[in-house]
């Protein structure tokens, strides 16, 4: 049963960082800047190939891989300024 636990927090973990790397290959994206979009892309496509592996295998790590993605985009985005 940890098992279990320790593999969800590490879909979540993962999914949040590939979340976060969106961000940064959106925002290179936008500044033109090929060679650092092109890094994050790769990042993106690493990271998520390896969460959704864990989660074919057994669905029940989809709801952590989905917590992870969106507590990645609010920790990127951070707060709204005033």
């Amino acid at each position: 049963m940890m098992n279990f636990w320790l593999k969800g927090i590490a879909v979540f973990v993962v999914a949040a960082i590939v979340d976060m790397c969106w961000a940064h290959y959106t925002r290179h994206l936008t500044e033109r800047n090929r060679w650092r979009a092109g890094f994050w892309s790769v990042a993106i496509a690493a990271l998520s190939a390896g969460t959704m592996l864990t989660y074919v295998d057994d669905r029940r790590f989809l709801a952590f891989a989905l917590c992870g993605y969106f507590v990645g985009t609010v920790i990127t985005v951070g707060k709204k300024p005033a």
